[in-house]
């Protein structure tokens, strides 16, 4: 495929040689036109002189033979300057339609100029673009939920959120619910909905966000993954913000069944 500058090039280049062989042909024929119009102009006035003089100045003597002599040669001179004169505007003519060629392709060739101009402009924008996304990507902090513990000693569950990135992010909010889930029979047991926001975690860096349940709910859903099989599932979702102000959600999905998270 050829690309922009080289199809440029070669238009350019067509159009550069179209123009000067319709200007060599042009000028070429205009000249050849013009020489031999001038030559037959010549002669025919030199005859028509020549004509003139023997009908009309022949007959005269002297003085007045010599005035009438020089009356048909100015005569004849005035006619064939007029005719230069046609013969001038003519070729001018061929010139106007020569220029105006060249005027149309060189406007092709413009267009096309500033046509690649705008698709390089664009290309070179979007690569930009690319580089920019490339380079916020690399360093961009990259948070996830990753476990929650359940501590029966303050009666709460701790959410452990991890920044995999290479720069601070700043949570902006955590909204998730703890269920406790029969599986066996398909029956929702207990529920508690929960709200943080506001803090910070560093690149590389883990935070863990407490939550308090109901009394006595952290023992009771402890003894029930243990002896009853019973499903845990933390759901919900958080905000969190990068360096680069951009604002990400991260779904929170967690379940322990058996003291093993699944």
């Amino acid at each position: 495929m050829i690309d922009g500058k080289r199809l440029t090039w070669i238009f350019s280049s067509l159009a550069l040689v179209t123009a000067f062989v319709l200007g060599s042909y042009y000028l070429g024929h205009g000249l050849g036109e013009q020489l031999g119009e001038r030559q037959a102009n010549t002669d025919a006035y030199a005859r028509h002189a020549q004509d003139e003089i023997n009908k009309t100045c022949s007959t005269l003597i002297g003085v007045a033979q010599m005035e009438c002599i020089a009356r048909v040669i100015e005569t004849t001179n005035e006619h064939e300057r007029a005719e230069y004169d046609l013969s001038a505007q003519r070729n001018m003519d061929r010139w106007a339609a020569l220029m105006l060629v060249a005027t149309v392709l060189m406007t092709i060739v413009t267009a096309l100029g500033v046509y690649f101009v705008w698709r390089t402009l664009t290309a070179t924008r979007t690569m930009a673009e690319d580089t920019r996304e490339i380079g916020e990507a690399q360093v961009r902090a990259y948070a996830f939920a990753t476990d929650f513990i359940i501590q029966n000693e303050n009666n709460s569950i701790g959410l452990k959120i991890q920044n995999f990135g290479n720069s601070p992010c700043d949570v902006q909010f955590i909204d998730c619910t703890i269920v406790v889930f029969d599986p066996y029979k398909s029956k929702k047991l207990w529920s508690q909905k929960f709200w943080s926001d506001g803090f910070q975690i560093s690149p590389q860096g883990e935070v863990t966000e407490t939550f308090y349940l109901d009394v006595g709910r952290s023992k009771y859903i402890s003894e029930a993954i243990e002896r009853d099989g019973i499903s845990v599932c933390l759901q919900g979702h958080f905000k969190y913000s990068d360096v680069f102000k951009a604002v990400h959600s991260q779904p929170i999905d967690i379940t322990k069944s058996d003291g093993v998270r699944n």
